[in-house]
């Protein structure tokens, strides 16, 4: 489980990956050398990989749709493993409640979605399905994304500790004393945290 202070780092993170270590710290009152431990070992596990949203209507794929499928449960296996592996499937889920995958799928047209819909019927068997077409995302990847909307107590728990002013000044104080000792400013902290994470595989 992680704390508050945990929680929101992870929150600017989510907000923006691209952020440097430095400013981050500023905005959590956080030191940077804790910043970088959390990044560095407590989100293992927890931060699966960092990627990019793409507006794929920018790009020509201007058909977006999500699918529901049931399946006979000897055509399951085969069924989850062609679905993976389909260039056009961007996101793929095990469901319940009558059906067993829900995928997301992008193609460039309207006819390319039912070209893909048929060979699906002719090549498993399909007991139901649902297509639902994307016409506007309304909201996306915005969960645990706001800093200002976090719980106010550990997630296991106890109370977070409350920082008098002066704590939070030596906090800055301390993160001034870690960018002269090390010597690098923003742009540093970044490459000196993806150098120490490569010495480590």
């Amino acid at each position: 489980m992680l704390s508050t202070t945990e929680l929101m780092i992870l929150a600017h993170l989510r907000k923006n990956a691209r952020q440097s270590l430095t400013l981050i710290s500023k905005k959590t009152n956080t030191p940077i050398s804790t910043v970088y431990d959390k990044l560095h070992y407590r989100y293992r596990g927890v931060v699966q990989k960092f990627t990019t949203l793409v507006d794929f209507s920018t790009l020509g794929f201007n058909t977006r749709a999500h699918v529901i499928l049931r399946v006979d449960k000897e055509e399951r296996a085969k069924l989850r493993e062609y679905l993976i592996n389909h260039q056009n499937v961007n996101s793929l889920y095990r469901i319940n409640n009558g059906y067993d995958f829900l995928l997301e799928g992008i193609f460039c047209h309207l006819k390319e979605l039912d070209s893909f819909m048929d060979y699906l019927d002719s090549r498993f068997i399909l007991r139901e399905k649902q297509v639902y077409y994307i016409i506007e995302d309304m909201k996306r990847e915005d969960f645990l994304t706001n800093p200002h909307f976090l719980p106010q107590n550990d997630l296991l728990g106890s109370k977070p500790k409350r920082g008098k002013r002066k704590g939070i000044d030596n906090g800055q104080d301390q993160n001034k004393e870690q960018e002269q000792k090390e010597g690098i400013g923003m742009g540093g902290i970044r490459e000196t945290f993806m150098n120490r994470m490569g010495k480590d595989h």
